[in-house]
């Protein structure tokens, strides 16, 4: 990770910011399943321009973060 910004709301609903860099598409797109197979973590979104590179990646991440025990 290159970046990280969190800002929480007032429903508790925590929006995140990442920015980092992988080192293939394949290791990016596992970490993509990861993210969206967490229950808590809602609408998750790469910037299209994570896709270009097949290797070396600079890539962008926000989501959403739910959890009532906040």
């Amino acid at each position: 990770l290159t970046n990280l910004f969190l800002n929480r709301d007032e429903s508790k609903k925590i929006k995140v910011t990442v920015d980092g860099i992988s080192d293939s598409r394949e290791n990016l797109l596992l970490f993509k399943k990861n993210i969206e197979e967490d229950k808590e973590i809602k609408n998750s979104y790469f910037s299209p321009e994570s896709w270009t590179n097949p290797k070396n990646i600079n890539f962008n991440l926000t989501f959403e973060i739910y959890n009532n025990g906040i």
